[in-house]
């Protein structure tokens, strides 16, 4: 996060960013790099089936919100994102231990597609 601070990016930056690329959901992305332009290259598994879950970033959070759900419901099956910094956890935790924040999303595939992590509410 540093980094990004750094770097004069917000998330809302990134995440447009990953967009453009076709990214849905963090999981996604093997690597990315902030370029000397300012641009950021994004190298991404082949195959959206093949990538881990992750925190969504469609739709656009300024339109549609992830919900945030309760630490408590994590599980192998069902991994939850932190709002934060995108950090999935399999296990319960109350803050993230990667970034402290401590609200939670579900971890998704493919957020564009039927499932019940992806019941957004404005």
């Amino acid at each position: 996060m540093a980094a990004l601070s750094q770097a004069r990016l917000s998330l809302e930056d990134v995440f447009e960013n990953l967009r453009l690329a076709g990214i849905r959901q963090l999981g996604q992305v093997e690597r990315a790099y902030l370029e000397q332009n300012g641009h950021v290259s994004v190298i991404q598994y082949e195959c959206l089936q093949d990538a881990p879950r992750g925190l969504p970033i469609v739709p656009p959070w300024d339109l549609q919100c992830p919900p945030t759900v309760t630490d408590t419901q994590a599980t192998a099956d069902q991994p939850l994102a932190c709002l934060g910094c995108g950090y999935v956890s399999v296990q319960p935790c109350a803050s993230c231990p990667r970034c402290g924040h401590a609200a939670w999303t579900w971890a998704c595939q493919n957020p564009l597609r039927n499932s019940h992590e992806l019941t957004f509410h404005v």
